[in-house]
């Protein structure tokens, strides 16, 4: 038969029956002209059937390279160089192409390894050992019709990390250097060793390694553990062999990095003796995972308190220490941390000998100091009610026990102050024995525990116990009483308001008939966290919220005049918050009725003093007004406002009318002045209602004026003409006006002479219709001297320039305009 060589491997690959020596290939005549037909007919299905494929190149160093497939059956072929011998790791991700399956062929284009298929996230294959020198190919294959993008990474992964480790703590780093590569090391051990283990530690960055021991047989000594991120300590561990240990540490897939281990055989554990009230007994743990265990005597019933303090451990400052009975069963057990701590006061269920063990977490060594003694007798003792009781605390697990009568449905609060215990807990029990308060946990800040309603009549129990080694004192106050303080007031009488800590209080009052608007003031206040705060105060009728819950402090505050019915009771409710406790006046006003003064002159000329007498009180001034005429307000030795701040308002009202006319304005302390922004419109009785600051009552002297119209004291003046003098202004919120006319569209300056006037404010007008302003009110009051620059518009035009004096000044002005 002749030599059937010539056909190609994907004719093999594709149509195994061909291949010579085939069952199939048995069977078929042997005809030449059939074999030429076959050949070409293989051809043509090899034509129309394969798929096409990308042809990539990766260097085996790391470096991603993207890998994409655009049509569907299509490949994505990569190829790289590789060495007998060689280790080769790859990683696929960010895989966009459906879940590809990953080959990897030989130079001869036998499969050497396959694996996936691979989701999204991808994967990671171990490192292969190449078989022979030659160019090797990592074939990605989506399924199906699936095309898309897939990331790739390769590296040369050298020979695992191997070598020894000492077993006295001797820190040794390895080194991986490329994804896939492991470390092995090597020591020498003996049966019944015990060994301990600090791998993946400290410094370590290659984290989560896999860790596993083996003995010199084989068997396994720790079984694969993943360090996690912060290492992981192994230990005590006995060894069952004699011979040399294998520790094997695997990164997991492509980690790179360092790791940290140290290895220790491990002495016997401490041991000996304690006594009871013998004082302390210092235990020095030298190698990690090493223990320690004293025992000492006890009695059936004894009562016994251990304390472990202070605890001075480096590596890991958390220690296990357990009480263990005669029959090796644990009594009670703590885990401290370096500030160490107590195993509260027990009794002993049986008479013989135990065992105090000491064992330190992980890595710790350090010193660790006992002390066993007998239990100090419990403070105890009756409170009364109001009355401060100190607890002292003399020796580590001593506590207290008080006890207070409580009669059901009153309130028990419990306030602890001047505290130099560092931390304790605190609970309330009932008569039962059942908790009433949880145990809370408080520092020497103190602690309220705040009002709780008592279920039955009978004795209470306070319990307080110092945590860890506390000791010091601290005092106690508890007090039972009504769930509210209740108190009656009569609107014009002050009453005096006390609380309790924890208690709030309630104040009852009915207006009397025609009294329909109350003020409230809370003065000489003691019950505030401070100035501002620390009070609570809420007005209802019935259930009406009248005045919605507001705060105050120290201060006092001040509710401003609200509107009440006659024969209706209200509620005033104050509610000190936490352990607030004190008093404060509170005292309700009528202040239905404003202060009135009427038909003030508008001259000016005589001062009307005006007051009110209860804080609250509004002021309501009357006068007779003209239209289209200006008003001026002047007011001196005003004391219901501060001279800045805390203004008393003030609001005007036309004849017959109840809306405000003008917005509100406010009347400083000491001396100001208020000026109406536009002329009266109508002629009648106006009124002033003056709202004063707060709590404020005290009087001002009030003065009312009605300046002439500005064209009482308009003036010509010339450009260029000289110095031009209005007529004088002669009462206080009279204006000045000067007139000119010019041609020309020339810069002016208006030069002003005010000395026989003080400050005021200047605006320059173009008159038409309507009047504009085109040099508005100038920033700052102008005295003398002052120059203002503005350029008329072009053509003929008369301007007003209107001189506007401030406060109660009135005198003369000079202009020059050039």
């Amino acid at each position: 038969m002749p030599n059937e060589s010539w056909k190609a491997d994907s004719e093999k690959e594709v149509f195994p029956f061909l291949i010579k020596g085939s069952p199939m290939l048995a069977r078929t005549p042997r005809r030449l002209p059939m074999r030429i037909a076959l050949a070409g007919m293989l051809a043509a299905l090899i034509t129309a059937g394969s798929a096409s494929a990308s042809t990539y190149t990766i260097t085996l160093d790391g470096t991603p390279l993207v890998v994409a497939t655009t049509a569907a059956n299509e490949v994505a072929t990569v190829s790289f160089s590789g060495t007998a011998g060689q280790r080769v790791s790859i990683r696929i991700t960010q895989v966009q192409m459906g879940t590809p399956t990953v080959t990897v062929k030989n130079p001869d284009n036998s499969v050497l390894k396959t694996a996936g298929p691979f989701s999204v996230t991808g994967g990671f294959i171990a490192p292969l050992t190449l078989p022979a020198t030659g160019t090797y190919k990592i074939v990605v294959d989506p399924p199906g019709t699936s095309k898309g993008t897939a990331r790739l990474e390769a590296w040369d992964v050298p020979a695992d990390v191997s070598g020894t480790i000492a077993t006295d703590g001797t820190l040794v780093t390895q080194s991986y250097a490329a994804p896939g590569q492991n470390g092995k090391m090597t020591f020498s051990g003996t049966a019944g060793q015990r060994i301990s283990l600090l791998a993946d530690g400290g410094s370590s960055t290659a984290k989560n390694i896999s860790v596993n021991l083996k003995a010199p047989s084989g068997a396994v000594v720790i079984a694969p553990t993943v360090t996690g991120f912060a290492g992981m300590f192994f230990g005590p561990v006995a060894l069952p062999e004699t011979g040399t240990y294998t520790l094997t540490s695997n990164p997991p897939s492509t980690t790179t990095g360092t790791a940290e281990f140290q290895l220790w055989v491990l002495p016997a554990d401490l041991s000996g003796t304690i006594a009871v009230d013998g004082g302390n007994k210092l235990v020095t743990i030298g190698t990690p995972g090493q223990n320690a265990g004293y025992t000492f005597t006890g009695t059936l019933n004894q009562k016994l308190t251990v304390a472990v303090s202070p605890v001075a451990l480096t590596g890991n400052p958390s220690t296990i220490v357990r009480i263990r009975k005669p029959d090796n069963s644990i009594l009670k057990t703590v885990t401290l941390s370096n500030s160490g701590g107590l195993l509260e006061p027990m009794t002993l269920p049986a008479a013989g000998t135990y065992t105090i063990q000491v064992d330190p977490q992980k890595q710790a060594v350090g010193d660790v100091t006992l002390n066993a003694f007998t239990s100090p007798a419990d403070v105890s003792g009756a409170l009364t009610s109001g009355t401060l009781q100190t607890a002292t605390f003399t020796a580590a697990g001593q506590n207290a026990t008080y006890t207070i009568a409580g009669t059901a449905g009153k309130y028990l609060s419990v306030n602890f102050g001047n505290d130099t215990v560092p931390t304790t807990k605190v609970s309330v029990l009932k008569p039962d024995g059942t908790v009433l308060i949880a145990a809370t946990t408080f520092n020497t800040a103190g602690k309220f525990l705040d009002a709780v309603t008592l279920p039955v009549t009978g004795t209470y129990k306070i319990v307080v116990d110092p945590q860890s080694v506390s000791t010091g004192s601290m005092d106690i106050t508890a007090n039972v009483f009504p769930p509210v303080a209740t108190f009656s007031a009569a609107v014009g009488t002050p009453i005096v308001v006390t609380t309790l800590p924890g208690q709030n209080a309630s104040v009852t009052f009915t207006p009397a008939a025609g009294v329909t608007k109350v003020s409230t003031t809370f003065t000489s206040t003691t019950m505030g966290s401070t100035g501002t705060s620390g009070v609570t105060a809420s007005l209802k009728q019935a259930a009406t919220v009248v005045k919605s819950p507001f705060g105050f402090g120290n201060n006092g505050s001040f509710v401003d005049a609200t509107t009440v019915t006659p024969g209706s009771v209200y509620t005033l409710t104050i509610d000190p918050s936490g352990a607030n406790s004190g008093s404060t006046t509170v005292t309700f006003y009528d202040v239905t009725t404003d202060a009135t003064y009427s038909g003030l002159a508008l001259n000016g000329t005589s001062p009307s003093a005006i007051s009110n007498t209860k804080p609250g009180q509004n002021i309501k001034v009357t006068f007779t007004g003209t239209i289209a005429h200006p008003l001026f307000v002047l007011v001196n030795n005003n004391t219901l406002a501060d001279p800045f701040s805390f203004g008393s308002t003030v609001k005007l009202t036309a004849p017959g009318q109840t809306a405000q006319l003008l917005p509100q304005s406010t009347l400083y302390g000491g001396r100001t002045w208020w000026e109406l922004a536009a002329t009266l419109p109508a002629t009648g009785t106006y009124t002033l209602t003056i709202d004063p600051a707060s709590d404020r009552v005290g009087s001002m002297d009030f003065n009312l004026y009605d300046p002439p119209a500005d064209s009482a004291t308009t003036q010509a003046v010339t450009v260029g003409g000289g110095l031009t003098t209005a007529p004088a202004t002669t009462i206080p919120g009279q204006n000045t006006q000067y007139t000119f006319t010019t041609t020309s569209a020339t810069p002016i300056t208006i030069n002003f002479d005010a000395s026989n006037l003080h400050p005021a404010w200047i605006s320059v007008i173009k008159v038409g219709t309507p009047n504009t302003v085109v040099k508005a009110a100038l920033a700052s009051p102008y005295t003398q001297g002052t120059d203002i620059a503005f350029t008329p518009a072009a053509g003929t035009n008369s301007y007003i320039i209107k001189v506007d004096p401030q406060f109660e000044y009135f005198g003369t002005w000079a202009i020059t305009l050039t």
